[in-house]
């Protein structure tokens, strides 16, 4: 056994020409440490029903009523991002409130401004986890940040 001293090896010799590999493997249960978020409308059959699957899997939540909470233009942004696709996917576009808006195209930020003033707009649930997130319908859907 050798050991270091200035820039001499310490401790047992490789072969010379040997390297060190490092072999990193994704640990799957990495959403059990993670606390997820839903943003929730308890009035909603498919909130609900998605909240309930959560729970079942032993997913720790945060519960957002978001029509009490609205979330702010930066939170909507972020989610925009996690989801990943056009803002006009995270409105419920058969609500009333929507109609007047739905003869033009809106640009993301439009409907990140629209959210902002009508929450009541915003598609549930949403289920936010790490750096990714997912609309609960069919409620099964959130089982992919999960699973």
């Amino acid at each position: 056994m050798n050991r270091r001293r200035g820039n001499r090896t310490l401790g047992l010799r490789q072969p010379r020409g040997a390297t060190t590999v490092l072999v990193v493997t994704p640990n799957p249960y990495t959403w059990r440490v993670m606390k997820a978020k839903i943003y929730h409308n308890p009035r909603c059959s498919k909130s609900r029903a998605t909240l309930a699957l959560l729970r079942e899997r032993g997913v720790d939540v945060e519960i957002i009523d978001y029509i009490e909470t609205p979330p702010s233009k930066d939170t909507l942004r972020a989610l925009l991002r996690k989801l990943g696709g056009p803002a006009l996917g995270m409105v419920r576009t058969e609500e009333q409130e929507f109609r007047p808006h739905a003869q033009r195209a809106l640009t993301d930020e439009e409907v990140i401004d629209l959210l902002a003033r009508e929450p009541r707009l915003l598609q549930r649930p949403i289920v936010e986890l790490g750096g990714a997130a997912r609309i609960g319908r069919p409620p099964e859907r959130v089982l992919e940040l999960v699973e």
